[in-house]
């Protein structure tokens, strides 16, 4: 499973990295879970960085996505009364995404798959426990592109993440991310 996914991967990287109408984005913006072993939801942060291709009369894209995401929670957990829980994730996915607008504003709706790394840590007053988990990631989101100059846009999206390990109990990831994105034609 972790060949085919490494193999989709690169054919993927391949395919962006030849084409033209290539643009990289820079986004960061808040993230929410629900971890396997709490009621309470865990907040925090989401980075990522995408590199995308336009094709196809511009409607449609195809790029890969790598990002960062850490959640922290505090409060009771199944083991103790009261701790500190934390949570990075490492997805890294190949999307396809299907924009529509005029040069100035462009709306899309984009979804893909990929492989996710993650490293959970609870920690209570006598206690540490770490480990570690890979999986699946599958992802899917909205968004919209605002042009500031020919070479320069602003990114706004939302996204669902949902991850196939045993860190999350319903294995979704939502995430708002306002970001930077330029065109390297």
């Amino acid at each position: 499973m972790k060949k085919q996914l490494l193999f989709f991967f690169f054919i993927g990287l391949s395919v962006v990295s030849f084409g033209q109408n290539k643009s990289f984005i820079l986004t960061g913006g808040w993230a929410v879970a629900l971890p396997n072993y709490s009621d309470a939801s865990a907040n925090g942060f989401r980075l990522s960085g995408q590199w995308e291709k336009a094709t196809v009369q511009d409607h449609w894209g195809w790029g890969i996505e790598a990002s960062y995401i850490d959640f922290k929670q505090t409060g009771p957990s199944k083991i103790a009364t009261s701790s500190v829980n934390k949570f990075h994730t490492i997805p890294l996915t190949v999307y396809g995404k299907y924009l529509i607008g005029n040069d100035k504003i462009q709306a899309y709706a984009k979804a893909g798959a990929g492989a996710q790394f993650t490293r959970v840590s609870l920690e209570s007053s006598s206690l540490f426990v770490s480990d570690n988990d890979f999986g699946v990631a599958l992802t899917t989101g909205a968004g919209v592109y605002y042009t500031l100059t020919e070479y320069l846009y602003l990114n706004l999206d939302y996204g669902f993440l949902y991850l196939t390990n045993s860190t999350y109990s319903s294995g979704m990831i939502n995430s708002v991310n306002l970001g930077l994105g330029f065109k390297l034609n």
